[in-house]
């Protein structure tokens, strides 16, 4: 393990978390030991990054969305899904009008 004067560790930390190394799943201590081409890597040097996984397949999800998203009728140029269902039939028992309710025989 390098040992880093405090100057050089507070810069290049401050660029850690700038940077958001941490998303990409580099460590502090890797970062510190492959400066320059990592710092060349997010700068577009060597061109993009690829996507990592969970990043790929959110992508394949929605190129299926957006080409499923052909298929639907659209308004003012937006798909959207019609809706396939009907109000919630009403029971008859639950119908709490009292103009219909009868009195109660006493016998």
């Amino acid at each position: 393990m390098n040992t880093y004067p405090d100057e050089y560790l507070n810069f290049w930390a401050d660029r850690y978390v700038e940077r958001g190394m941490h998303l990409y799943g580099i460590t502090l201590a890797v970062f510190l030991a492959h400066l320059h081409e990592i710092e060349a890597a997010l700068d577009g040097e060597h061109g993009p990054l690829p996507l990592l996984m969970s990043q790929r397949a959110v992508s394949a999800r929605e190129l299926s969305m957006e080409l499923a998203s052909d298929e639907l009728p659209r308004r003012n140029g937006m798909p959207f899904e019609p809706l396939h269902h009907h109000a919630h039939p009403r029971n008859a028992r639950a119908d709490f009008n009292f103009t219909r309710s009868k009195p109660h025989d006493r016998a």
